[in-house]
């Protein structure tokens, strides 16, 4: 009945192939149940403390490592949810919640140029957001990259004065 779980758990991604015993996995699938649970209620500390006790039984469980950003992130410890939002991304690079939020993080640490890579790579990995948008075109702006789709123009238009006159 165990290694019937363990393959489910493992077929739903929650643990990578021999990276983690049979045992290790289901229990660091319990902590990362409880800490969702505790994540709904808000209590942010012990919900921190049960992802990470899931990412110490499995460490290459890429979601346990979001959450425990996430709770870092609600406590204010930036330093401790960039860590863990960046190992979650190295685990699966496709995560857009990941990305994403690891560019809010670094856009609101003044770091946009880097916010950027992060947008873009969010925009790449899944559906563009309206969210997702705004944060990009402000990353772009906030860094003072140029951004095609969203050019100023160079000139203002000489006319616009003659023109709106002439409306009158």
């Amino acid at each position: 009945m165990r290694e019937f779980l363990a393959l489910i758990l493992c077929v739903s991604g929650v643990c990578a192939a021999g990276t983690a015993s049979t045992a290790d996995s289901a229990a660091s699938e319990a902590h990362f149940r409880q800490g969702m649970e505790l994540l709904r209620e808000k209590n942010y500390p012990k919900a921190r403390r049960h992802f990470q006790r899931a990412v110490e039984l499995n460490p290459q469980f890429s979601q346990a490592y979001f959450y425990l950003g996430m709770s870092a992130l609600h406590m204010h410890d930036r330093s401790s949810a960039e860590a863990a939002l960046r190992r979650a991304i190295k685990l699966e690079p496709a995560a857009v919640n990941a990305l994403y939020n690891l560019g809010v993080l670094l856009l609101d640490d003044k770091k946009p140029a880097d916010a950027a890579k992060y947008f873009e790579k969010a925009k790449q990995a899944g559906p563009l957001s309206p969210e997702l948008a705004i944060n990009l075109i402000r990353s772009h702006l906030e860094a003072a990259q140029p951004f095609a789709p969203w050019r100023l123009r160079k000139r203002p238009d000489r006319n616009l004065r003659a023109r709106w006159n002439s409306t009158k």
